[in-house]
């Protein structure tokens, strides 16, 4: 059986806990999947994020939403290291661990997308 890939991507609160998923086929930039899920977190957020999310037309729809953006610049932008855009990221990395200790998420079996989403859900909610 040949199923497409999916890739999972999560809002979490500053303990590494999941707020929110989305379920994406892999083909597809994350930067829409972020931009989706940003709209589920209130006024003055901070999005902290890797360095795949650095593009100013994203910087400022997260501007125009009331959401403070936390993004490293790619290399070839930056000019000096900024340790404050890395703070909180391994809250991310640490959820996305957890999750990937269920031997369900790591190869998607199910066919249905739904049923995917839902064992994910179960996931979170076992964290």
């Amino acid at each position: 059986m040949k199923v497409k890939g999916s890739k999972i991507s999560l809002v979490v609160d500053e303990a590494g806990l999941p707020v929110d998923l989305r379920l994406d086929s892999a083909n597809r930039h994350d930067l829409y999947a972020c931009g989706e899920l940003a709209q589920v977190l209130p006024k003055g957020s901070l999005i902290v994020a890797d360095r795949g999310y650095d593009a100013s037309w994203f910087r400022r729809q997260l501007w125009r939403k009331g959401l403070k953006p936390r993004i490293p610049k790619r290399k070839k932008n930056n000019k000096k290291y900024d340790p404050i855009a890395r703070l909180g990221r391994w809250c991310v990395e640490r959820c996305f661990a957890w999750l990937g200790k269920f031997r369900k998420l790591e190869t998607r079996y199910e066919y249905f997308a739904t049923h995917y989403k839902a064992f994910c859900y179960l996931a979170c909610a076992r964290l």
